[in-house]
């Protein structure tokens, strides 16, 4: 008895990016799922996701042949926690090396995190309020998050660098 193997290769990996508060993949896929910090996300099998959770999200992708590959994954942190306006301001904005941060809440952290939705700097071990200064010189020109976490809940706060 003989049986003949046929071999697909692998779809393409595919790539996810956030517009306002959709993700968006690679479109031409047979079939898609998302994922929210590694959970099925049930019935979500479209080539956009509307996004109403912050997380670390991924999405895998099915061929004509049923064969798959998965994204790498990519943090949503833009949704808008326990925020009151009043609480924490951040300026100037557009800022160009530093911003300053005012809060009447204790600060216990804050993750600045670009357009397409990666953490690039954390910064830990605050226990301060009021008045705190934070670097971004080493942050290329663009759009960014600023996720604050108090001891009365997480906001995040959205700013430009120039």
């Amino acid at each position: 008895m003989f049986f003949d193997i046929i071999e697909h290769p692998l779809p393409s990996v595919p790539t996810i990016t956030i517009s306002f508060d959709e993700l968006i993949t690679n479109p031409g896929y047979d079939n898609y799922q998302w994922y929210i910090n590694g959970t099925l996300l049930n019935g979500e099998n479209d080539s956009t996701l509307q996004v109403i959770l912050n997380g670390f999200y991924e999405v895998e992708v099915f061929d004509q042949n049923n064969c798959t590959n998965i994204s790498g994954g990519i943090f949503y942190g833009a949704v808008h926690i326990n925020e009151n306006e009043n609480e924490i301001s951040l300026y100037p904005i557009p800022s160009k090396n530093e911003i300053n941060l005012i809060s009447n809440k204790k600060l216990l952290s804050i993750e600045i995190i670009n357009s397409n939705g990666q953490i690039v700097k954390t910064l830990n071990g605050y226990n301060s309020i009021n008045h705190t200064k934070i670097d971004i010189s080493s942050l290329s020109n663009g759009i960014y998050f600023m996720k604050i976490n108090t001891n009365h809940g997480l906001s995040v706060k959205k700013f430009h660098k120039h």
